[in-house]
């Protein structure tokens, strides 16, 4: 059972399916999609450039140091 601001997707459902179910207020289900975007996308990018920060920065387009506080963040 997902725990109250965690967003967990099954193969029926999406990510998207899933917060729509929850009847969120709008404000938090953005966020919490956004979370959910971030964290994969850090993921993601990282096992690209085998876990080096400043590679997947740089192709991510945004400072290393901001990559940092993100995946800081949805660890």
């Amino acid at each position: 059972q997902p725990v109250e601001g965690e967003v967990t997707a099954t193969p029926s459902r999406d990510v998207i399916e899933e917060l729509l179910a929850q009847d969120l207020p709008l404000p938090r289900a953005r966020e919490q999609l956004v979370e959910e975007f971030e964290r994969r996308y850090i993921e993601r990018v990282l096992a690209r450039y085998q876990g080096n920060v400043g590679r997947a920065a740089a192709a991510s387009g945004i400072a290393r140091r901001y990559f940092q506080l993100i995946r800081a963040r949805h660890k």
